[in-house]
């Protein structure tokens, strides 16, 4: 790619990327002198008491309890090559990512400006949402400003939403890849809190070759 021209002006779009955080990741161990795994485990899941999460740079990995993927493995790569982590390669528990939420309600490991920069919209996707830095923040009229990420990766699947102003959080992780299924599976949950109602039916057809984990 190296030889390739940027699609768009730094700044001025937004296409979501692996690529960019795997960069990031290589940044981190670069600054800090650290694996990406050890400035993680260190930095952020000891101080926090996540004692059931790690990054690992290995598919499958070597994880004491772990969910494995109901994924056909001839469908998903059968290894990653190391160093392929920042966009993924996180394993948690559902305690664990409670203790990362109580850490975004009151701030320790960085400043509250760092993270207010983090959460804030810079560039699209469209309107009414704009990406951060890791965050996708949305302001819909009618509903409360929320943010959240969602995540696949070789038959794992992840949504971290949350409606701070509201106090919600709506975590769902998956060892099946449904990804709209699941989506709005997950923001039917956020709205039924909210609004006492479901957001949208489930009833549209399974298309796809993961239609028998359903």
């Amino acid at each position: 790619y190296m030889d390739q021209s940027p699609d768009a002006e730094p700044g001025s779009e937004y296409v979501y990327n692996n690529g960019g955080y795997v960069l990031l990741a290589l940044i981190v161990e670069r600054a800090s002198d650290q694996a990406f795994e050890d400035f993680m485990a260190e930095r952020v899941f000891e101080p926090l008491d996540m004692q059931h999460s790690q990054i690992v740079d290995r598919f499958p990995p070597e994880v004491s309890g772990a969910a494995l993927s109901k994924l056909d493995p001839s469908v998903g790569p059968p290894d990653l090559p190391r160093r392929a982590v920042g966009f993924s390669g996180q394993y948690s528990s559902i305690d664990d990512l409670m203790r990362w939420e109580v850490e975004l309600r009151d701030v320790t490991l960085i400043s509250s400006e760092s993270l207010e920069l983090a959460l804030s919209p810079l560039t699209g996707p469209p309107e009414p949402c704009g990406y951060g830095y890791g965050w996708v923040s949305c302001e819909y009229e009618g509903w409360p400003a929320d943010v959240y990420h969602t995540g696949k990766w070789s038959g794992f699947e992840a949504i971290f939403y949350r409606a701070p102003s509201e106090g919600l959080l709506v975590v769902m992780v998956s060892n099946g890849y449904l990804e709209k299924p699941y989506r709005a599976l997950g923001y039917n949950v956020a709205h039924l809190s909210l609004e006492g109602e479901i957001w949208k039916d489930l009833d549209e057809p399974c298309k796809g070759d993961f239609c028998d984990l359903r």
